[in-house]
């Protein structure tokens, strides 16, 4: 009994560090036509099945250069806005009161942001994600996936959308499943129990 529950809280370690250090792209496009822009810049996606995910990151990519022509590097300026619906104001207006607000990103690392680990992105969902600054060198201009890209190119520089679509990647952690949550958590409290048991027979 002792030897499956100790088997037990191992596989129950492994899974739940698999989920930890593991990255999976929820969405991507890494298309590219045109040359480089420089504005404020965002991009709505529906997320496909599967997840949910936490621990997320986005990026959007560069055009590549020299001497690695075409080759995107991750990029990140200002603080991403997720939000449910589309939004019309300027970047700078961005705000926790925005309509539709969400979450907001709350680092840059290695070109990402990254998101609080409590926010959770749901399957078959439609965000928009917004940058409250200029976003340089930014690329896309295809349209390869169910989602339109934005800039701050309406009149008085508010959210507009561009032809086409941004280079950018969206990942994250699935989230486990409760019963299976519930499970190591049982195992976890549940061994000592079971240690003191059998040391009392012992004795």
């Amino acid at each position: 009994m002792k030897g499956k529950l100790i088997a037990t809280i191992v596989a129950c370690a492994a899974f739940f560090y698999s989920f930890a250090v593991r990255a999976d792209v929820i969405s991507e496009q890494l298309s590219q036509a045109g040359g480089a822009a420089t504005f404020a810049l965002g991009q709505s996606l529906t997320t496909p099945a599967g997840g949910p995910w936490n621990n997320v990151t986005f990026n959007w990519f560069d055009t590549g250069g020299t001497p690695n022509a075409g080759v995107p590097t991750p990029i990140a300026a200002g603080t991403l806005f997720l939000l449910n619906q589309q939004y019309s104001g300027t970047p700078a207006a961005l705000s926790a009161s925005t309509i539709g607000y969400i979450a907001q990103s709350q680092s840059i690392a290695g070109g990402m942001y990254v998101f609080s680990p409590s926010l959770v992105i749901q399957p078959n969902t439609t965000y928009y994600f917004l940058s409250n600054q200029t976003v340089p060198n930014n690329s896309g201009n295809l349209n390869t996936i169910p989602g339109t890209a934005y800039g701050d190119t309406g009149p008085g520089g508010v959210y507009a959308p561009v032809d086409g679509d941004a280079r950018f990647r969206l990942q994250g952690s699935v989230v486990p499943e409760p019963g299976v949550t519930a499970l190591c958590i049982l195992a976890f409290f549940t061994a000592p129990v079971f240690g003191r048991r059998r040391d009392s027979e012992v004795a």
